[in-house]
């Protein structure tokens, strides 16, 4: 009789331990399913290149260029009072053709199902005015 109760207490004990693991398991998958929705993406990245376009709202650089297939790479990045500008008094005083480092938040979001990627320069850097033939093509 003593031995049935033993294994009545040993099935008891290793059903309600199994129980606890399986609930432990499934609300760590629950965790970590919860984390990709909410992946913050990004952070701070860094490119360098020529400006295309600039205003006080945003700034266009073209940072790749692929002569022999005749395609460029540009990104547009918006710019706010909270942005810094390094070797120039404003982003006024940056013109286009000039050569720009811009330092730059990204951050992903997940909203309905959709992920949207937001932009934000943080830090624009001008590293060098443009040159003679890009002045001229400028003229055109």
């Amino acid at each position: 009789m003593r031995k049935k109760l033993y294994e009545y207490k040993f099935i008891k004990t290793m059903g309600a331990l199994l129980l606890v693991f399986a609930l432990g398991a499934g609300l760590i998958g629950l965790a970590q399913v919860s984390k990709e929705r909410v992946r913050p993406g990004g952070g701070i990245k860094e490119l360098e290149g020529q400006v295309v376009g600039i205003n006080k709202r945003c700034i266009a650089v073209v940072y790749s260029r692929d002569r022999i297939k005749g395609s460029e790479s540009e990104i547009m990045l918006p710019v706010d009072e909270e942005t810094e500008v390094v070797h120039r008094r404003s982003l006024e005083n940056i013109n286009v053709g000039d050569t720009v480092r811009i330092q730059f938040e990204e951050e992903t979001e997940e909203r309905k199902g959709k992920q949207r990627m937001k932009r934000k320069a943080r830090a624009v850097r001008f590293v060098r005015p443009a040159s003679d033939d890009v002045l001229r093509s400028l003229e055109r």
